[in-house]
C-alpha cells in the first residue's frame, strides 16, 4: 500500500493489524513531491536535530512503521 506522511493509511493499517500484516512504507517521500520534502514543519525539525527534511521524513516512517522489536 502506499504510505507516506499525508497517506498514512491509519484506517487500513488498523484493519489489518489483526491478521499480523505489517505495513511496508512505498514512496515514503511523496513521490518526491516538494510540496512534502520542503514543507515548513521539517524544515525546522531538520534544523534543531542537525538533519534533512528527507531524513526526519524517513525518521518517522521509520518509527511509524517498524514493529517496536525490530527497532
Amino acid at each position: 500500500m502506499e504510505c507516506y506522511l499525508y497517506w498514512q493509511q491509519t484506517e487500513l493499517r488498523q484493519r489489518i493489524a489483526p491478521y499480523g500484516t505489517v505495513t511496508e512504507s512505498w514512496y515514503p517521500l511523496g513521490h518526491g513531491a516538494s510540496d512534502l520534502i520542503g514543507e515548513d514543519t521539517f524544515t525546522k525539525l531538520g534544523e534543531k536535530y542537525g538533519k534533512t527534511n528527507v531524513q526526519v521524513i524517513l525518521r518517522w516512517h521509520i518509527h511509524a512503521y517498524l514493529p517496536a522489536d525490530m527497532l
